[in-house]
């Protein structure tokens, strides 16, 4: 049966098993690892993930860094106003996400902070604003599904360990498994660690809202490769190890059959089965949301009845979900 209707990507998420924090340790979430040759599964801890990699591997980061772009703020009208910002359009303009007790009107003034702003522009979902000067004091934007407000906590947690191109609207959240001392352990097993950027915006996380998923259309999102040539030789010579599926999309965006395409780029890029992995050999990545682009990535990659056995384990054995729950290694 084609793997192209919407429904076919619903699971039944027990809401005690969305994790709401971090566990206190990175390395001590669980890990699924997925066999995708014999379709076996076996159960890990994050800090059993050197066992699987040797000298010839290389490990794809994506370095994106979470903004502080969620502000609350008034309206001039009164009541409050919750804003996201997700893209940066210049002079002092952006696309947000407005969340408010009232519908976003062109032209509606509101505060955020000690800025001014007005709405010059009203589109599907967003709006855009313009503000009066560089907006400051914004606050990590948690995913909605965790009810609460960023916390010091987060300031740490919610970021990989090797962000360093601040541009995201949400974390690279496969990458939070990973230390420092883990990092250092497999570069000392010999595995290259190479760096990319895709920062998080909203086509990530966009719900797929038609029937038949092959109409749904990703928002462009920025990437960048910092060094190609590297990333080539890798390719050529070593299996590579995506963490994320951030990193997927960067690497099957940048190929283009002999390299890869370096500088700034942007992709729409939607994997989902019948879609073909050119460049990853192998994908850590977290457990994913119903009907969501990122479970269709991942059963394009995986299997759809593999993966779709490995979600009714997790569910059953109590695995945490989401941007702060337990990892899957699927090889």
């Amino acid at each position: 049966m084609p793997l192209y209707h919407l429904d076919q990507y619903w699971y039944e998420l027990p809401p005690q098993q969305i994790a709401h924090y971090p566990v206190g340790v990175r390395e001590h979430a669980r890990l699924m690892v997925i066999d995708r040759a014999s379709g076996a599964i076996r159960h890990e801890r994050i800090e059993a993930l050197p066992d699987y990699f040797s000298a010839d591997d290389a490990l794809i980061v994506n370095t994106s860094k979470v903004r502080k772009a969620r502000f609350l703020g008034q309206r001039k009208s009164g009541g409050r106003i919750e804003c996201l910002l997700i893209e940066n359009l210049g002079n002092c303009t952006w696309r947000v996400f407005l969340k408010m007790h009232a519908r976003t009107k062109l032209g509606m003034q509101f505060t955020l902070g000690a800025c001014e702003a007005e709405v010059i522009a009203v589109e599907d979902r967003t709006a855009c604003i313009r503000l009066n000067k560089d907006p400051d004091g914004g606050l990590l934007p948690l995913p909605p599904y965790m009810k609460r407000d960023a916390s010091h906590l987060d300031d740490e947690r919610y970021q990989t360990v090797y962000a360093n191109q601040e541009g995201s609207i949400a974390a690279p959240t496969a990458g939070l498994h990973l230390s420092q001392a883990m990092l250092e352990t497999l570069r000392q097993r010999g595995v290259q660690l190479h760096e990319v950027a895709l920062h998080v915006g909203r086509g990530t996380f966009q719900s797929v809202t038609t029937n038949d998923i092959r109409d749904h259309t990703m928002h462009h999102e920025f990437y960048e490769v910092g060094c190609a040539q590297d990333l080539l030789g890798a390719h050529q010579t070593k299996r590579i190890t995506c963490v994320g599926t951030t990193s997927v999309r960067v690497l099957e965006s940048a190929w283009q059959g002999d390299s890869f395409a370096s500088g700034l780029q942007t992709t729409d890029l939607f994997m989902y089965p019948g879609k073909s992995f050119m460049v990853t050999d192998r994908l850590l990545t977290n457990f994913h949301i119903p009907s969501s682009t990122l479970l269709m990535l991942v059963s394009a990659f995986g299997g759809y009845e593999l993966m779709k056995d490995a979600y009714k384990e997790a569910v059953r054995l109590g695995y945490r979900f989401l941007s702060y729950g337990d990892g899957m290694l699927i090889v």
